[in-house]
């Protein structure tokens, strides 16, 4: 985020003689956050954040931004993940895209309040990575490995390598453990956990790209634990092209998806296989429409 709206505002308050407030004071003088615990922690995530880009990148306008989070959270509001947006580079934009709907995944399973502290530092964690991704320094620079990937390790790395493990732990949890079965029965296999996944893919591809792998990684370590009954593979198109073409695009991401899952372990007689081309989209958008979401395959256990 650029400086230029927030210095003339900060000038606009000193002509006034201090007559207005940032919302980066306001966060800092706002009393100890409440609500539930996933709330509490997301605000003074969020407040650490803002000073951080206040005092420590003089980037105020990101700094407003993260003050105006922490004090919705701080108040026990939901506060969502921000959303990606065009002003990060087109090359980014898929693993940005897939990490959010990775997370929001995590929290419709409850991660918020099984593991409130970890979800609230992996939300964290996720907006300081696509904060740093938006950086017009990194839009607007060429894919030169010389100059933009050192800038990019050392800018972006710590916060998507901190969103990665958080994400991590909250869909690593454990299955409650069944009751003792009696000496002479044999112990029943664990149960699988219920659980959905979604990989993307970039535009008219059905190559599984390496977050996706991350993505079908976590399907086949699920499965492998017992339990399982089917595994629904269901593949996705935008709407950017006819019908019958994206119903057969739809197709072959779902193919790739199950030959990933068949490579790891998971049992092809186990995997049910669906192709729904542009028919149900994650976002609703006009006939002819690029929309990244909605170029996926969802996995579905149980």
């Amino acid at each position: 985020m650029k400086t230029t709206l927030a210095i003339t505002l900060l000038s606009s308050c000193a002509l006034l003689l201090g007559a207005c407030t940032t919302d980066f004071q306001k966060s800092e003088a706002s009393a100890q956050p409440s609500g539930s615990e996933f709330t509490r922690n997301l605000s003074n995530h969020y407040r650490g954040m803002a000073s951080n880009q206040w005092d420590g990148q003089r980037d105020f306008t990101g700094s407003e931004h993260f003050a105006r989070k922490s004090m919705a959270a701080g108040r026990g509001e939901i506060v969502q993940p921000d959303i990606v947006v065009p002003t990060v580079p087109v090359r980014l934009e898929p693993e940005l895209t897939s990490a959010r709907s990775r997370l929001i995944t995590a929290f419709n399973d409850g991660a918020t309040t099984r593991l409130p502290t970890t979800a609230a530092r992996a939300q964290a964690a996720f907006d300081c990575w696509l904060d740093e991704a938006s950086d017009p320094q990194l839009v607007g620079a060429p894919p030169n490995p010389a100059t933009v990937e050192p800038w990019l390790q050392s800018k972006v790395q710590n916060c998507r390598d901190g969103y990665y493990a958080a994400v991590a732990e909250l869909e690593a949890r454990p299955v409650a453990a069944a009751p003792a079965a009696p000496a002479a029965t044999p112990a029943a296999t664990p149960a699988a956990r219920r659980q959905a996944y979604i990989t993307f893919f970039d535009f008219d591809q059905s190559t599984v790209t390496a977050e996706g792998m991350s993505v079908l990684k976590g399907v086949s370590d699920n499965v492998r634990r017992g339990g399982v009954v089917d595994v629904t593979v269901t593949g996705n198109a935008d709407r950017s092209g006819t019908d019958g073409y994206n119903l057969s695009l739809s197709q072959r991401r779902a193919d790739a998806v199950k030959a990933i899952l068949v490579r790891d372990g998971v049992s092809p007689n186990l995997i049910v296989m669906v192709a729904k081309g542009e028919t149900q989209p994650l976002v609703a958008t006009a006939d002819g429409m690029r929309e990244p979401q909605n170029r996926n395959v969802a996995v579905f256990i149980k």
